[in-house]
């Protein structure tokens, strides 16, 4: 009857965790402190998260595909409170990414302005800067 009970409780863990949307994204997720460098592996199964709050003063992360992608696309948003970037107060949103010739296309953001399903064939890199402590920023980046 022991054997049985821990079979159950191994099986109810097993499909839990086979569900974990929000567990992908807690994993995967970039959260911004005040100032943060790091970077991610972006499979299929697991996209991955930018997200910088009011309270960030600089971030870059870098996002690399794995072996079974084959490109990746970066969309930030929704316009509103989850995404704007006072450039005016001197805040800075870069996205760097790579296009289908190998070169590197760097693109800077202002306001609620931002990438939607922007396509990269490499890495990804991600640069926020908030000197005005005001903007946000928030971005999945996934293989396509």
């Amino acid at each position: 009857e022991m054997t049985g009970r821990v079979l159950v409780i191994l099986l109810i863990f097993f499909i839990y965790s086979s569900y974990g949307d929000d567990d992908d994204r807690a994993a995967q997720s970039v959260r911004c402190g005040r100032f943060t460098r790091t970077g991610r592996i972006v499979s299929l199964s697991s996209p991955a998260w930018f997200i910088a709050s009011k309270n960030t003063w600089s971030c870059k992360a870098r996002f690399r595909m794995s072996r079974t992608c084959s490109a990746m696309k970066v969309t930030c948003g929704p316009p509103g409170l989850s995404q704007f970037i006072n450039c005016r107060m001197g805040d800075r949103f870069y996205v760097v990414r790579t296009n289908s010739g190998g070169s590197s296309i760097s693109n800077s953001y202002c306001t609620y302005k931002r990438p939607i399903n922007s396509k990269s064939w490499g890495q990804i890199t991600i640069r926020y800067n908030g000197n005005s402590h005001s903007s946000r920023a928030q971005c999945k980046i996934q293989c396509v």
